[in-house]
């Protein structure tokens, strides 16, 4: 399913909080929708999905989601928990929502299993955690088969069990032919999945590429470097003006910005190069670079961790 995102803007009151976003979801691929707080991802979403009003255009194989043929079918969405009726049990809201798109009952059996709730199918939402409600939603989008899923913050609330899990259903299903727009505060997790990234920052959008782009944005400072004779080969860093570190016996880390380099030095010096990854690259350090101080709230000093920001929805 071609997804194609035009001009899509939204306002509330005076201010602007989705401004001319223009990008595509590349079709059978994860593609992780990243923002700091507050950076109209969740707005984005929902104007995607027709939930509220706004200018631009959101098209799913050239139609609006409202007026997509069986797009409740085609289309699987889960924005959270709000909409779930806590005197229902798991079964029973799942039993609604296959009747609502026309999915045959014995789905809701499949996906309960698929997503791990069959033990408590007749268990009433209100008693839920927040991990299970998450799995519920997920249930839910999975549940007509559809051929994209698009889901806001879906690992909010999992054990890390849970997390892989996730992260194995949407690349399993990518692989199959369907398409994923996931959003995440967990920007490790993303990065080890997504292969498209979408990057907004205050209602603007900041970068619409596959990922290997998205990491070239940043240039490394440093490799880590497995050699089958780590001394012969720092001493022919040495003798190249090269410095390094010792991380263990086989691997340093040497300050350098040409991998091209660090392989020419091998060669001559007869070590085998068994791994080359650069330092100071990845999708938190791009992602920082990117959004820095862009962020719509921010406090008097940054207590966010590497690969996680405070305040899961935008």
């Amino acid at each position: 399913m071609r997804v194609v995102i035009s001009a899509l803007s939204k306002n509330y009151g005076s201010k602007r909080v989705v401004k001319d976003l223009s990008f595509e979801i590349p079709e059978g691929k994860v593609t992780g929708f990243l923002g700091p707080n507050g950076s109209g991802k969740t707005t984005t979403m929902s104007l995607m999905l027709g939930l509220i009003a706004g200018n631009g255009r959101a098209t799913f194989d050239g139609s609006p989601y409202v007026s997509l043929a069986q797009g409740n079918r085609r289309v699987g969405a889960y924005l959270g928990p709000e909409n779930f009726n806590p005197k229902f049990t798991a079964k029973q809201h799942l039993a609604l929502s296959a009747f609502a798109r026309g999915v045959k009952r014995s789905r809701v059996t499949e996906v309960l299993h698929e997503v791990g709730l069959e033990s408590v199918r007749n268990t009433k939402i209100k008693a839920f955690s927040t991990g299970m409600r998450q799995k519920l939603g997920i249930a839910t989008a999975l549940l007509s088969q559809p051929e994209i899923l698009i889901l806001d913050e879906p690992a909010n609330g999992l054990d890390p069990q849970s997390v892989l899990w996730l992260r194995n259903t949407l690349s399993d299903f990518a692989k199959a032919g369907g398409s994923v727009f996931i959003s995440s505060h967990l920007l490790s997790e993303i990065s080890q999945f997504a292969e498209h990234l979408v990057v907004m920052a205050q209602g603007e959008l900041l970068a619409s590429e596959p990922m290997d782009d998205f990491l070239a944005r940043l240039t490394p400072v440093a490799f880590k470097v497995r050699t089958t004779n780590s001394e012969i080969y720092a001493h022919a860093l040495a003798a190249k003006g090269l410095t390094c570190d010792r991380v263990s016996k086989d691997v340093i880390e040497v300050h350098a910005t040409d991998s091209r380099e660090l392989l020419e030095v091998a060669l001559q010096s007869n070590s085998s190069v068994m791994e080359l990854t650069p330092v100071g690259s990845g999708v938190e350090d791009v992602f920082m670079a990117l959004t820095a101080g862009l962020e719509e709230y921010q406090s008097g000093a940054d207590a966010r961790t590497a690969g996680e920001m405070e305040a899961p929805h935008a």
